[in-house]
């Protein structure tokens, strides 16, 4: 059986999931309303459309006929590889609970290099004593941006929306943190990070 705390906590993380995805759908909504569509230039229906004759201006949500697709380069899905580890890592690693006995840390032991993971296990082990208050703080990423790029190796700025719950009260702040990754044997691995 779960404890109260557990439970508040599960309730708080249900309700805050609610939230973001009505938040979401809404946005979604919201930039399906306003889209354009790009209508062909002629007289005829079915005349086509070179993709010079679209204006700039106008929001394309369909591919035109004829229209070239450029898949993504191996860089661009290294680079996008790389982000996405540094997103989830700092998701995972700046989420956690009092109840949860570093689950967080755990969490990404398969993300991190040996050397790392090394520093953050230490954090298991120097576990003090719980005053039985309550803390839980969930993080979620609104920004990742790509600082250096060096094929095997990148660092990325991220920004986190963080929200605690502490003696019953909802606190919204934001950490702002580097993250920097490594190429090991074809997998990118959190080398450091730092929480600005």
């Amino acid at each position: 059986m779960l404890s109260i705390r557990t439970r508040i906590f599960l309730i708080f993380s249900i309700f805050v999931f609610i939230i973001l995805a009505i938040s979401l759908l809404l946005l979604v909504a919201w930039k399906n309303k306003n889209a354009e569509v790009v209508e062909p230039v002629g007289t005829e229906l079915n005349t086509e459309v070179s993709p010079s004759i679209v204006s700039p201006k106008k929001l394309v949500t369909e591919i035109p006929k004829g229209a070239e697709v450029k898949p993504l380069t191996t860089e661009e899905m290294e680079k996008n590889a790389a982000k996405q580890l540094a997103k989830i890592f700092v998701e995972r690693v700046a989420t956690y609970s009092t109840d949860n006995a570093y689950q967080n840390i755990r969490d990404v032991k398969n993300l991190v290099t040996d050397s790392l993971w090394n520093e953050l296990a230490q954090e298991i082990k120097d576990v003090g004593v719980d005053d039985g208050e309550f803390i839980g703080v969930t993080a979620k990423v609104y920004v990742s941006e790509l600082n250096e790029w060096g094929g095997e190796s990148a660092s990325f700025n991220l920004k986190a929306l963080k929200t605690e719950k502490k003696n019953g009260e909802l606190t919204n702040y934001y950490d702002d943190y580097f993250v920097e990754v490594v190429k090991v044997d074809g997998k990118w691995l959190v080398s450091n990070y730092e929480k600005k």
